[in-house]
Order: structure tokens, then C-alpha cells, then sequence
């Protein structure tokens, strides 16, 4: 009888769903010390994937702020001394060359 009157409520999508929070707080509840390692971890997960997500938005899908950005150019020095190729130059090199 209880199963019928169960089969002929509404939303029983809604009412597992319930269920499950509620025995899902019950078990966070049993064990606080796993619980704050599981919340803890999942909140450096998202903190991190929203940091990297918003250094490669800036960076990397949208456009430079610039006019021209098409134009930039960038310059390199070789290091025959040291043995370095392609490395940037010194503000003060930039000046001289300038």
C-alpha cells in the first residue's frame, strides 16, 4: 500500500534527491575530520581551476590592448659569451640600440 501511495506522488526525482542530502549530511556529520579534508580539497580544486581559467582568459581568448597588435615586434640578442641565443635584451641595451 505504501508503495502505491509513494508511485502516485509527484516529483520523485526531487524526493531522491532529498534523501540523498539528507544521508549525505549524515555521513559528513559522522566523520568531521574526513569531511573537512574532502570540503577543503574540493575548495583548493575549484580555487585553482578558476585562477588558471582567469590568467588564460586574460592571456590567451581575448585580444592585446593595443592598436596594432599585429605590429609588435621582439627583440633578441645572442650571448656568444655565455653561450645564449635568443634571450631579450636590458632596458639600457633597449636604449642604446635606440
Amino acid at each position: 500500500m505504501k508503495e502505491e501511495y509513494r508511485d502516485q506522488k509527484g516529483l520523485p526525482f526531487l524526493e531522491t534527491l532529498a534523501q540523498d542530502l539528507r544521508y549525505a549530511i549524515r555521513m559528513l556529520l559522522r566523520s568531521p575530520g574526513f569531511s573537512f579534508i574532502a570540503i577543503a580539497t574540493i575548495a583548493l580544486g575549484v580555487g585553482a581551476t578558476t585562477a588558471i581559467y582567469s590568467v588564460m582568459d586574460a592571456t590567451l581568448l581575448h585580444p592585446l590592448p593595443f592598436p596594432n597588435p599585429h605590429e609588435l615586434i621582439r627583440i633578441q640578442d645572442d650571448l656568444p659569451g655565455v653561450g645564449a641565443q635568443g634571450v631579450g635584451i636590458s632596458i639600457p641595451e633597449f636604449r642604446d640600440l635606440e
